[in-house]
């Protein structure tokens, strides 16, 4: 069967009788390709590498086939690309594959990364071929992979074997394709299992990226996570990204580092992200400031959603005065089994920050048995921040089962211009806020740092709680400009606040507990340590209250 179509190729023109495929016959060969790409790719004239427009057929003709049923009398047919680089092809024949590697026509799925090729001469091919998408032939000549429609991962060789194989030199030749062109779309076509990767695939400027496929990390990749932008990318979109980590230490999935301005994700789900003491890491999504924001410009970068399953931290934002990261805005978060939802930290000096250098917005957070410190033995927090600056956080449903136990805090770290905007905790705490330096360290020493003008309004507890909220420090300064809005329910401390708390003097709190069915509404100095809710039985009190006449 090869010698036939090798000899077939080795014509200028073919015999008459000899050499022709149907067209029906080359559509079911080409399965994987499907019968409406072939026919925009080969027969209806689709752009080739040979700098022209090829011979087309009519309307009529590409449905019907042409006069006698045949056509196509200069494509040579294989069965595989092994089988197509030791064939002697001339100039100007068309290649086509009926799957990349042997034995991969009789997948399940149906024949597996068919294509279709230009050969050209080595003069005329701009480079060195890559070996996965575009191949040096025996004869010298090189068979260059159309293009037309994107980049499939199956077309470059990448093997859906769930990581007994490393895919990432075939997967990262097709984001370099993408760079050589200017631009385009790669897809992780569904292969019937995940590509294994051993590195980070990095991404260039107007790259459209994703798809069905999975994506499984084998091995500690150079950033920590499946998919980065160089520096600078700009006007990348993926479509979809599906990522599991493995455990393998400090992996993740996405992350936007370094200026990566006007960025798309759509649909983002990881699983299995741990943390690494040393290297961090771990988190499913990471927004992380750039260096240089005078050459590549602003974030704005829009994430659809985001899924997090057995993850070390679900999302994490940061900037800061020197790393410029703004204009983000997350819509949809679900997280399970992660130790923390959202950890927002202030990467450089100068805290507070201002929103030209940090600022986002997060909407839509959901997440079920979640806030357990695992990897460090300290207090936690299913919210967390490391000096962020300038986040809205928009309605939040987080539900712990009774059988996960109490985790250390809701929200605990140091804020400037923080808004939560109305949430629902049910599960069981120590605190719902906690003001005190959260830091990735096993011990906390310091505690520098400073909460202010923020709020957290219409967040709603159903569970028990040892405090509503507490600080680190009674020092005045701590906590300031904030205001506090709370619905609890079993608050086991008699005291409506504790005395670190009743010392912020610009601190206003809103307070509902069922228990008592108490509503206790003040400045924290006016509300005092003293009081409890066991005082204002069915009662709504406005303490500090001043009237003039």
């Amino acid at each position: 069967m090869a010698d036939a179509r090798r000899n077939q190729g080795e014509r200028t023109e073919p015999q008459a009788g000899e050499g022709k495929m149907g067209r029906r016959e080359m559509l079911v060969a080409l399965s994987a390709a499907g019968a409406a790409t072939a026919a925009g790719m080969l027969f209806g004239g689709g752009a080739s590498a040979f700098g022209e427009a090829l011979p087309g057929l009519t309307v009529g003709q590409d449905v019907y086939g042409p006069a006698g049923g045949e056509c196509c009398g200069n494509v040579a047919v294989f069965d595989n690309v092994a089988e197509m680089k030791l064939a002697d092809l001339r100039e100007r024949t068309i290649a086509c594959t009926v799957s990349y590697y042997a034995g991969w026509e009789a997948s399940p799925l149906g024949a597996l990364g068919g294509a279709f090729y230009d050969i050209v001469l080595p003069e005329k091919f701009s480079g060195t071929p890559d070996g996965f998408g575009d191949h040096l032939l025996a004869s010298g000549r090189i068979a260059v992979l159309r293009k037309t429609g994107g980049l499939l991962a199956t077309r470059y060789g990448a093997k859906g074997d769930d990581g007994a194989t490393d895919s990432y030199p075939q997967l990262q030749a097709m984001a370099l394709q993408l760079k050589k062109q200017g631009g385009g779309s790669a897809t992780l076509d569904w292969a019937g299992g995940a590509y294994g990767i051993g590195q980070t695939i990095t991404l260039w400027n107007n790259t459209t990226f994703g798809g069905p496929n999975w994506l499984k990390i084998i091995a500690q990749t150079t950033y920590d996570c499946a998919v980065v932008g160089v520096p600078g990318a700009n006007h990348v979109h993926i479509t979809e990204l599906k990522v599991d980590c493995g455990y393998v230490p400090a992996q993740g999935g996405l992350y936007l580092r370094r200026n990566n301005a006007s960025w798309h994700a759509e649909n983002i789900t990881v699983i299995r992200a741990a943390h690494d003491k040393s290297r961090k890491g771990g988190r499913a999504v990471t927004c992380e400031a750039g260096v240089n924001p005078a050459l590549y410009g602003a974030r704005k970068a829009v994430i659809g959603s985001i899924i997090a399953v057995d993850c070390y931290m679900g999302l994490c934002l940061a900037g800061g005065t020197n790393q410029e990261d703004s204009g983000v805005i997350v819509n949809s978060l679900v997280a399970e089994r992660c130790e923390t939802v959202v950890g927002l930290f202030g990467n450089s000096a100068g805290y507070p920050h201002p929103g030209v250098s940090m600022q986002h917005i997060v909407q839509n957070v959901s997440a079920r048995n979640c806030g357990k410190s695992v990897t460090y033995g300290r207090p936690h927090g299913l919210f967390v921040s490391d000096r962020g600056s300038n986040v809205r956080i928009g309605q939040f449903s987080i539900s712990n089962d009774p059988g996960y136990g109490s985790i250390s805090s809701l929200m605990m770290g140091d804020w400037h211009n923080v808004v939560f905007d109305g949430g629902t905790f049910i599960g069981a705490c120590d605190q719902l806020i906690r003001f005190a330096r959260f830091f990735e360290a096993d011990v906390i020493r310091d505690d520098v740092f400073a909460t202010s003008n923020c709020e957290f309004r219409g967040i709603k507890h159903v569970g028990t709680c040892t405090d509503a909220v507490t600080a680190s420090l009674a020092d005045d300064a701590k906590v300031r400009d904030t205001t506090i809005e709370l619905s609890t329910d079993a608050v086991s401390s008699p005291a409506i606040l504790t005395p670190g708390m009743a010392a912020k003097t610009t601190v206003r709190f809103k307070l509902q507990n069922r228990t008592y069915n108490t509503r206790i509404e003040g400045l924290a100095g006016a509300i005092g340590s003293i009081a409890q809710y066991a005082d204002y039985p069915n009662t709504s009190v406005i303490c500090g209250l001043h009237e003039q006449h």
